[in-house]
């Protein structure tokens, strides 16, 4: 299995996540649609450019090498240890992020309810 697909998969998505972090906290206005997507595209191009260098470096060492088997399986190897803690974590952010949504998606308690009457 390669697992060059998965990480460049992972490796876009936190792009795109990271663009949006880096404009949420920066804009006070209540409807932000728009200027979050905007962010979370100029991360995913940010993250895009920034993943090329790393795919270009695995392909001049395979180019490179004596012997492209040994170094297919070892360049493998690396990123399969490599994708396997990105793995966890990014399963442990789909959770809390699953975890999330219901409880953001319920209607806050209003403060004239008849419980809270004199």
């Amino acid at each position: 299995m390669t697992p060059a697909a998965p990480l460049v998969l992972l490796g876009l998505v936190d792009a795109a996540f990271s663009g949006f972090r880096a404009y949420a906290g920066s804009d006070a206005r209540i409807r932000k649609r728009r200027p979050n997507t905007r962010a979370a595209l100029r991360g995913l191009a940010v993250g895009s450019a920034l993943l090329l260098v790393p795919a270009l470096v695995g392909t001049f060492v395979l180019l490179t090498a004596r012997d492209r088997r040994d170094t297919y399986t070892t360049l493998t190897a690396g990123g399969i240890g490599y994708l396997i803690p990105l793995t966890v974590y990014a399963a442990a952010v789909l959770l809390s992020l699953g975890a999330y949504s219901p409880c953001r998606s319920a209607p806050a308690p209003s403060r004239w309810s008849s419980a809270s009457a004199p």
